[in-house]
């Protein structure tokens, strides 16, 4: 079920992503950095209200997997209603805060800027419901019909958006993704009522809404910093350099995340499935640390290697042919690529702390890094200035200093030393043999400012025959071939 679950909701965000950074590209042929800047701005706002809310949805994802696991169906129809009401509510008083302080701040200058940001506003709004319906349909395992809909989202997504840019600029963009998070949650309202095991009449109970915040609060509150972490960057190249220069970071921070997607999705499926275990009592928590070994595993020996790979030779090629003024981003997007090593959405080991309500070491983690980053963008603003390299950096060493804290924390309770050991040689080896192919091929793209598809191919192909041996060793090591027949049941 686990490979199944993965490969069909895989595939198909896999074409959602392919749509996607089609999309952002073309946006930026036909818009330059210094007006794609005030677009980007207003992602910045969005995303920093997005950060901003009472955790329901984390919890209910927990609750509503260890409901379906122990068959409580009753319980999770009440969870889910109720969940979903106090996102919304939360995400109201969140934008109503971004607009009030979005008044003071430009009394008496209603610049496009301001407009701008009160777009934002309400894009946190419509946003949070569409969030809200995806985390129903993952905590119900219903993949299939998610993944269906994922599809008609993006592709419509990517034209109205393309549209919008073409025709009206920025102003076109900011009308066509409130429309298209519109059309969102009208696409994905069936997350709302799971048809699979709604048996009982929806209803909002007291009960199902203390049990919700008595996670989600205390987890809010020990993994704001963990937020902040992953918004600080974009925060201080908005505040120290231009809005052409916060375009350029922003394409390497879209290019990082769209490279992460799929390796985010197979988290996402593997978190379920663990709280769905944990519900049902069926395996051990060894058992259930073996599986999530096999997933770091997965992801480090096979997944991360080829994605990272192959996202960084065809950005190189698109960049430098089409977006000669986007080359910047080439400079430091090795770097944040390196990242995924590390990001809490592509490891999802920390999750076992969320099963248990270990709030302690949950925030002692995201203390540390964002500790580490603070201190690393003093260190640079005193000692070397900020750049878009040194941004890169210090983005990098603060995840993987949070991520060596969390998995020698959890890898004493969940591995032998043996296996934490050969986890840290694997990641290291990876990166290393990654890293190679990725300058191999940076090597290659500087030869020739403009190249042709024969360069590409080239390169391509020394990238992926440099990381063979690594891919083919982790199917061999993870047991990942002797699965597939499960796909095809």
């Amino acid at each position: 079920m686990f490979i199944r679950n993965v490969f069909s909701y895989s595939m198909a965000n896999t074409y959602s992503q392919t749509v996607r950074i089609a999309q952002e590209f073309i946006v930026r042929i036909i818009l330059p950095p210094e007006v794609l800047g005030i677009w980007s701005f207003a992602l910045i706002v969005m995303n920093f209200g997005i950060t901003f809310d009472l955790g329901v949805l984390d919890a209910s994802l927990r609750e509503l997997s260890l409901c379906y696991g122990g068959h409580k169906i009753q319980q999770a129809t009440e969870y889910r209603y109720t969940a979903f009401c106090l996102h919304l509510v939360a995400k109201v008083v969140v934008a109503v805060a971004i607009i009030i302080y979005l008044l003071y701040r430009y009394r008496g200058d209603f610049s496009f800027i301001f407009w701008a940001g009160i777009a934002a506003a309400w894009m946190v709004i419509l946003a949070s419901i569409g969030e809200a319906f995806i985390s129903f349909y993952q905590s119900s395992q219903r993949y299939v019909e998610l993944s269906k809909y994922l599809i008609i989202y993006w592709t419509v997504y990517a034209v109205v958006m393309v549209f919008g840019a073409w025709f009206w600029g920025v102003l076109g963009l900011i009308v066509a993704s409130l429309f298209v998070l519109l059309f969102q949650a009208w696409l994905m309202r069936g997350g709302l009522l799971d048809v699979k095991h709604d048996r009982y009449r929806p209803s909002l109970t007291q009960h199902a809404a203390k049990s919700l915040l008595s996670f989600a609060i205390p987890f809010r509150v020990v993994d704001y910093p963990m937020n902040f972490l992953q918004i600080a960057d974009t925060l201080v190249v908005t505040k120290f350099l231009s809005l052409k220069i916060l375009a350029i970071y922003m394409t390497g921070k879209l290019i990082l995340n769209q490279a992460g997607q799929v390796p985010a999705w197979i988290g996402a499926v593997f978190v379920i499935r663990l709280n769905m275990l944990a519900g049902s009592g069926k395996k051990s928590r060894k058992e259930l640390g073996q599986e999530a070994l096999s997933m770091l595993l997965i992801q480090y020996l096979i997944i991360l290697p080829v994605f990272i790979v192959l996202v960084m030779i065809v950005s190189q090629f698109v960049v430098v042919r089409f977006l000669p003024k986007y080359v910047q981003v080439i400079d430091f997007l090795p770097i944040l690529l390196m990242a995924l090593y590390f990001l809490p959405r592509v490891t999802n080991i920390r999750n076992f702390w969320m099963i248990d309500k270990k709030f302690k070491f949950l925030g002692i983690s995201n203390l540390i890094g964002l500790l580490m980053m603070m201190l690393g963008f003093f260190g640079i603003w005193f000692e070397h200035g900020i750049t878009l390299h040194n941004v890169a950096l210090v983005f990098l060493a603060s995840y993987a200093v949070y991520f060596l804290y969390v998995a020698l924390m959890l890898g004493k309770e969940l591995w032998s030393l043996k296996q934490l050991v050969e986890l840290f040689v694997y990641l290291l080896l990876s990166m290393l043999l990654v890293l190679f192919a990725l300058n191999v091929g940076k090597w290659t793209f500087l030869k020739h400012p403009f190249l042709p598809w024969r360069d590409l191919m080239v390169g391509g192909f020394w990238g992926a025959l440099l990381i063979l041996p690594l891919v083919c060793y982790g199917f061999w090591k993870t047991g990942l071939m002797n699965h597939f027949y499960d796909i095809l049941k």
